[in-house]
């Protein structure tokens, strides 16, 4: 044994750390570095990639449900009472009905179509009268659309139609399921709208 041994402040001069700042030393590697000592992934990020995996997962049963629940909706709301009006045409209708005096490029963003389409099912509703065209008096190049009497009667006809239907669904499913399911449907819409601004 040496004389170096024996004193302690002869530690720092042979290029060890003392005790003190051997555990400081390892308190400060202990914030930097985010693996455990076996280099997996530090404890605190688990639950974040866990919860990742469980939305993807969730996500990926929505993107596989969805097409065939379009498909059955589509088939499901298009039962309309009078067999003339397609599913198109009755959005239209819902449109005016909800919205009031719509343009056609008004009726097009909102429906989702091109001028083409909006054009087509305007004129075949103006020539049935369930809606009529209105000359805007500022300028004459934009045509303003409104339901007419019978439109509003057949827009009521559609509602009521469609109003007993979707009460057989929720008689099947349940008031408390079917109203969490219309909650859970108006805040996807929500936020759906803030994705697509």
């Amino acid at each position: 044994m040496t004389t170096n041994d024996l004193n302690p402040g002869s530690r720092a001069s042979c290029g060890r750390m003392s005790c003190e700042e051997n555990a400081k030393g390892m308190g400060e590697g202990s914030r930097e570095v985010s693996t455990d000592p076996a280099g997996g992934m530090a404890p605190s990020a688990v639950p974040a990639v866990l919860r990742q995996q469980r939305m993807e997962a969730i996500a990926r049963r929505v993107d596989e449900m969805l097409p065939v629940l379009a498909v059955k909706l589509i088939r499901f709301v298009r039962d309309f009472p009078d067999p003339d009006i397609t599913l198109p045409k009755a959005l239209l209708l819902y449109q005016l009905h909800h919205h009031g005096a719509c343009t056609a490029s008004m009726l097009a963003a909102s429906m989702g179509l091109t001028a083409g389409p909006v054009t087509h099912l305007t004129k075949w509703l103006v020539a049935r009268g369930f809606v009529e065209r209105h000359p805007d008096p500022k300028d004459g190049r934009v045509v303003w659309f409104t339901l007419t009497d019978a439109g509003r009667v057949l827009v009521h006809r559609l509602s009521q139609h469609s109003i007993r239907r979707w009460a057989a669904v929720i008689g099947e499913i349940g008031e408390e399921r079917a109203q969490l399911a219309l909650d859970i449907m108006l805040e996807t819409v929500a936020v759906l709208d803030r994705l697509q601004r």
